[in-house]
């Protein structure tokens, strides 16, 4: 009896080369598609970042209100709102809000807070200290809002036009509030460019 052929080395070659390709083929899939997931994630991550900012900002800006702060020497802010005085551009806005919300505190905590804007190596950061006349053992808190920014830029509108920079004096009155009636931010993301945000205040309304 004649035994049966087994594969000849050639066949066993060519089949082995054939398996390989289709071994990297699915590793170069595989890894776009971690790839392209890893990309949706961050985009994700960017777009909820941006609206929670803007959010942020809005609810702000909103509750402006005419009290002066105090720095930790004691010495009274001269506006109830600055913003783009600081010229290396590092402090954006500063001022206090009315209608902050301090869960497991008493009705009778106080709901203003001292809030500062501030553009630093890429980073968008929300600044609040636990007081709003500071002393010198006062607590701050840094939130990066965004980061991986190329800049922060705002303007301020007073009723005619847009400004760069503003530093108005206060007001008892707040229908009078000394700051800008609407304000913008220019946030300009590496990914995206320039974002725009335009903002309303108490002195718009």
């Amino acid at each position: 009896m004649r035994s049966e052929a087994g594969f000849t080395l050639v066949e066993v070659m060519v089949a082995t080369f054939i398996m390989g390709i289709l071994s990297v083929m699915g590793l170069i899939m595989l890894d776009n598609t971690l790839s392209t997931k890893n990309t949706l994630e961050n985009v994700l991550g960017e777009v909820q970042a941006l609206e929670q900012t803007r959010s942020i900002l809005k609810s702000d800006l909103a509750q402006v209100t005419t009290r002066l702060a105090r720095d930790e020497f004691g010495f009274s802010s001269e506006a109830v709102f600055e913003g783009g005085v600081d010229l290396d551009n590092v402090e954006l806005l500063t001022f206090v809000r009315n209608g902050n919300e301090m869960p497991g505190l008493s009705n009778a905590a106080s709901t203003l807070q001292h809030v500062q804007y501030r553009f630093e190596q890429g980073n968008f950061i929300r600044r609040t200290r636990a007081r709003v006349d500071a002393v010198s053992e006062t607590p701050i808190h840094d939130r990066v809002l965004m980061s991986d920014l190329s800049s922060v830029k705002v303007a301020f509108f007073d009723g005619t036009g847009w400004g760069n920079s503003w530093q108005g004096f206060n007001s008892s009155d707040l229908q009078g509030i000394a700051a800008p009636p609407a304000v913008s931010l220019t946030l300009d993301s590496k990914r995206y460019g320039p974002v725009q945000l335009l903002f309303a205040t108490p002195a718009g309304h």
